[in-house]
């Protein structure tokens, strides 16, 4: 497992520019197999956050929390050169998405963009002057989601809500749970269709070769807006079940709604800070109130990730 978690680092430090890339290759092994997040800021110190806490990153490829001369400093031209890797050099092509604020790599890895934004009739067209880009590295980790299983499908498959605060490990678990379950965990093998609107969950398939390594019986709708790829699956791919991530969106609930009355099974995940939350989010507690889950699961924080808090039969 060590060589897979470092593959997708060095896989996700591929695309950025020359020197940083060196810089991040020399870290230490445990370093990069623990590395959640990599931020470039235009003429500041390169941060990466790893066992939960933000580190500088310095000249000779050591991590700490000093600011001193060795600090590894970011300049303008690494950051247009990193960005323009990210867009392998269309930055056209990926213009929708650098609208909304980030772009998804091929393994999933997600790069968050700040810059000056243009906008028009009060929506961002563009967004130019690239200050800062922060790579988020996804985890697989086989088992994880072992005691969520074991708790919530004892009797078969249910139709669950994950809640939790960003980091609280939402994603690393919905993908574990897809992993087990379409390899037969709930002794049946289900037909799985995966609504990975921004890739994060299993990235581009095709070139996915660490997960290409798994034959699972689940389909995926890469870059499908939720919405449209939970009806599109619903009328060709007759699923036991339906899995999304970060639901909210009233096009969302509305989706939800008709896979409910089909008979067909959901887990989604969703941003909360709290249990008290939930409550508070129209679509999340109009979806409670009509059952759309049997269950939903409360995550702990994001220093101790996929820790069950509490789970709430509906």
């Amino acid at each position: 497992m060590l060589n897979n978690f470092i593959n997708n680092f060095i896989e996700t430090i591929d695309y950025l520019e020359e020197n940083i890339k060196l810089i991040l290759k020399n870290i230490d092994p445990e370093i990069q197999r623990n590395t959640q997040e990599i931020r470039i800021r235009a003429n500041r110190p390169l941060i990466i956050k790893c066992f939960f806490k933000n580190y500088y990153v310095y000249n000779n490829s050591q991590i700490g929390l000093d600011k001193n001369n060795n600090l590894y400093i970011i300049s303008e031209d690494q950051i247009k050169k990193s960005f323009e890797n990210v867009c392998e050099y269309s930055v056209y092509a990926y213009q929708e998405e650098i609208n909304n604020g980030f772009i998804t790599l091929q393994n999933g890895s997600r790069v968050g963009i700040v810059g000056t934004a243009v906008s028009k009739d009060k929506k961002i067209i563009n967004i130019k002057n690239i200050s800062c880009l922060n790579i988020r590295i996804p985890k697989n980790i086989f088992n994880v989601a072992d005691e969520l299983i074991t708790k919530t499908m004892s009797k078969g498959l249910s139709s669950l809500l994950i809640c939790g605060a960003p980091g609280s490990g939402k994603t690393t678990l919905l993908k574990d749970i897809i992993r087990q379950i379409s390899l037969g965990r709930l002794g049946y093998l289900y037909n799985i269709s995966v609504i990975d609107e921004r890739g994060e969950l299993f990235g581009n398939q095709a070139k996915n070769k660490f997960q290409n390594k798994f034959e699972n019986n689940f389909d995926i709708f890469d870059r499908y807006p939720k919405p449209t790829g939970m009806m599109i699956a619903l009328r060709t791919m007759a699923p036991d079940l339906i899995v999304c991530d970060e639901i909210g969106s009233k096009q969302e609930t509305d989706a939800i709604e008709d896979i409910l009355n089909s008979g067909v099974k959901i887990i989604a995940t969703a941003h909360s800070s709290n249990e008290q939350e939930i409550y508070i989010k129209p679509q999340i507690k109009r979806l409670i109130e009509i059952r759309a889950f049997e269950k939903i699961v409360i995550l702990g924080s994001n220093k101790k990730p996929c820790e069950i808090k509490k789970i709430i039969l509906i």
